[in-house]
């Protein structure tokens, strides 16, 4: 069985809700990095948060098949 970790578990573009989510890293606080590709972004959702936070919204996001996190919190 699963748990939703983010999101409402139902589709949109709200900040608490993703549009086919393509890849998730989660760095080592527990905090979730999504790619969105529907929405065309990519969302932080600090650990516990009730809302994701666009921290990248463009046309290529759709593209982004990975997203990562370094120690240092750059994003690539």
């Amino acid at each position: 069985d699963g748990i939703v970790v983010a999101g409402t578990g139902k589709r949109g573009s709200e900040l608490n809700q993703f549009s086919w989510p393509r890849a998730i890293f989660v760095d080592n606080d527990e905090n979730l990095y999504a790619v969105d590709r529907d929405n065309a972004r990519v969302q932080y959702w600090s650990n516990h948060a009730q809302c994701g936070t666009t921290i990248l919204k463009h046309s290529n996001a759709r593209l982004l098949l990975s997203v990562k996190v370094d120690t240092a919190g750059n994003i690539y």
